[in-house]
């Protein structure tokens, strides 16, 4: 479920942001700044810089295995925080696994 801003979103918040001129993209808040935001998806390594013109909405819940769950769910905000917060080991495992994917395509 996403829902149009009505707050400026903040570290762990999953945004839709618009990339290039119409590409919805759902990726996860790292960074909050005054000019920009910077944002990694859950199952990406790369970091983007978003303007905040160009986040258009918050996902406010989610479904998972046909039921849905409030993004104030306690296990997901612990699967967050610790998704986030251990970004630092996530990123270079996820690029290891993209270029093992890449070499094995080939």
């Amino acid at each position: 479920m996403i829902e149009k801003l009505t707050d400026k979103p903040r570290r762990y918040d999953l945004v839709v942001y618009v990339r290039g001129k119409e590409q919805g993209v759902i990726h996860r808040v790292i960074h909050a700044r005054s000019d920009r935001y910077i944002i990694c998806g859950d199952n990406c390594w790369q970091l983007e810089y978003v303007k905040p013109e160009q986040i258009k909405g918050i996902v406010t819940e989610y479904c998972r295995k046909g039921k849905w769950h409030d993004v104030s769910y306690l296990p997901y905000r612990l699967y967050v925080r610790l998704w986030v917060d251990l970004l630092f080991l996530k990123r270079p495992l996820f690029y290891v696994r993209e270029k093992i994917k890449r070499k094995m395509k080939h």
